[in-house]
């Protein structure tokens, strides 16, 4: 990727997002924490996360290496965000209705990937950008790299690995379809298309952590209704308790 294609995505990345004055989205609370792990608020400020520290639309995440942060999302979904990783909750709201949405930006690294209810009722609104494509989500458990630099055996570009569901990889020169236990990738040189290759790249080798997520899909999947109308059913109560204590005047 060319300098002013990276810069331009840095500055949508970490650009807090234009409705934020008018309120802030609730995304996840943090379910498991280690290592060296920085977030970054809208504001600008930074502090290191614990766990059941709540997380928001806007929010951007910086691990260091061994470092990870495992996020439980308001829409029943998991994020897994793995070692030297940057990434922002670019969008997100998880209301219950046709039109909530997640966008998550990520920079360089990984993260894998468990989708709630959100991907159900929206699959359109819900996304991972990155600087060269977009990958969409399909109800799935899956697992973006961003490489920056070719090691000699995988070359820099967009990765993503689907374990259940399935994925897209989208860009403006073509798009590839990703399904279960198989690798796309759109490589970051001039010309590229995106492509399935015929191998999982050494990178993906998971963490300590990885028991967590196993089988984490399939058992959501029965409970993702339960969750969405609970979460709508709270929200409507707290609407209401907020009406009762303004009153509309005359």
């Amino acid at each position: 990727m060319n300098r002013r294609t990276l810069l331009a995505f840095l500055a949508s990345l970490f650009a807090p997002p234009v409705f934020a004055q008018k309120t802030v989205n609730e995304a996840g609370t943090v379910d498991l924490v280690e290592g060296a792990v920085t977030v970054q608020r809208a504001d600008k400020s930074r502090y290191t996360p614990k766990v059941g520290d709540t997380l928001n639309e806007g929010d951007g995440i910086t691990t260091g290496k061994d470092s990870e942060i495992h996020l439980k999302m308001v829409d029943g979904g998991l994020v897994a965000v793995r070692p030297d990783t940057k990434m922002r909750i670019a969008q997100y709201q998880a209301t219950g209705e046709a039109t909530d949405r997640s966008t998550l930006g990520l920079l360089e690294g990984g993260m894998r990937v468990v989708s709630g209810w959100i991907a159900s009722v929206n699959p359109k609104g819900y996304q991972i950008r990155t600087s060269i494509a977009t990958i969409g989500i399909r109800g799935t458990d899956h697992e973006t790299q961003v490489r920056l630099k070719d090691d000699g055996e995988d070359g820099a570009g967009i990765y993503d690995r689907v374990f259940a569901g399935g994925t897209f990889i989208k860009s403006k020169d073509g798009r590839v379809d990703v399904t279960p236990n198989r690798v796309g990738f759109f490589g970051s040189k001039k010309g590229a298309k995106p492509m399935l290759i015929d191998r999982v790249p050494r990178f993906y080798r998971g963490t300590r952590n990885e028991n967590r997520i196993e089988g984490l899909h399939g058992r959501l999947q029965g409970q993702l209704p339960k969750l969405r109308e609970e979460r709508r059913a709270r929200l409507k109560e707290a609407a209401e308790k907020k009406g009762k204590r303004h009153p509309k005047r005359d």
